[in-house]
């Protein structure tokens, strides 16, 4: 699809805020490697998507990490060759993979035991691969950010992690870029020129409000604009999107850092005991085991109502 590259309004919205601040810092994490919406496209096409994604990474010299669901190398048993070209493709750009289990599971519908088992099969092929290239491997990903509903499941599983050497990898810019890209997917396959465009254009508006959200989250929270964590898929919309978004991201003053750099920051260190059914940001992790007042978590940017009533989905 050949897309228009019009952020005017995006640009408008952020001339302000950029003029006289201090720099900032954002890391970019890639879910659901090979790729997110598997079952809708060729491999061929996924292993292009990812070309296009990689591509971006280049360009704007983004240290990325991706997350990989081993699991869906796999057909019938067997490891796809062109799934398994797309986690080396990653590798040969100097881009680090993280462990995001198997399977995907949520951790609240099956024993922890099945869990934990999840997470060591979902190394097996990534982990060698990257130390084949002597990049390390060290991170894991909670599937839908879900640590546990539980306090004995949450520390058993930072215990289980640590003992296996893992280190969490947060996220403070939690988002839903998942509906759009459900929603662009389904315009691509209907062919919807005009839909994928507005997606597309909205998508970018909305990521630049979330992050804004999360800044002053921040600010409210430590005082000061912290080094963040942002978390995208690897799909059709940030193929087709992720330059715009990119390009937004540096315009509203960031710079592009790793997964380890952003952690280097002291706000990582802060007391987390959050428990619950959903996965929210690790600033309102903080904030709840800090006792913040309700009215802290407002203003939260939300997803359209065309885009849920165009997908037919009952979310936020």
């Amino acid at each position: 699809m050949v897309k228009p590259k019009n952020l005017f309004l995006v640009m408008i919205y952020f001339v302000v805020i950029i003029n006289a601040q201090p720099e900032k810092y954002i890391a970019v994490t890639f879910d659901d490697l090979p790729f997110q919406h598997n079952s809708q496209f060729t491999y061929e096409e996924q292993l292009e998507f990812n070309k296009q994604i990689i591509t971006t990474l280049k360009e704007y010299n983004i240290p990325a990490i991706g997350f990989v669901n081993e699991g869906k190398l796999f057909q019938k048993e067997i490891v796809d060759s062109v799934k398994l070209e797309i986690i080396k493709m990653w590798l040969d750009a100097g881009l680090e993979l993280g462990n995001h289990t198997f399977s995907h599971p949520n951790i609240n519908n099956i024993s922890f035991d099945e869990y934990k088992t999840d997470i060591l099969k979902g190394e097996k092929i990534t982990r060698k691969l990257a130390e084949e290239q002597n990049i390390k491997y060290e991170y894991f990903r909670h599937p839908y950010l879900r640590t546990g509903e539980t306090e004995e499941i949450m520390l058993s599983l930072k215990k289980f992690l640590k003992e296996n050497n893992y280190i969490e990898a947060p996220v403070t810019i939690d988002n839903s870029e998942w509906i759009f890209a459900f929603g662009y997917n389904k315009a691509f396959k209907e062919n919807n020129t005009d839909m994928m465009s507005k997606l597309g254009n909205d998508y970018i508006d909305y990521m630049l409000h979330k992050i804004k959200y999360y800044e002053d989250q921040s600010e409210n929270l430590f005082g000061r604009n912290i080094k963040h964590i942002l978390l995208v898929h690897a799909n059709l919309l940030n193929a087709e999107y992720f330059d715009d978004l990119a390009e937004a991201i540096k315009t509203a003053g960031y710079k592009f850092i790793s997964l380890d750099e952003a952690l280097e920051d002291d706000a990582y260190k802060t007391e987390n005991k959050f428990v619950g059914k959903y996965g929210p940001s690790w600033i309102h992790r903080w904030a709840i085991t800090k006792g913040v007042d309700e009215e802290f978590f407002l203003g939260n940017p939300r997803i359209p109502q065309y885009l849920k009533d165009y997908i037919d989905i009952q979310y936020e």
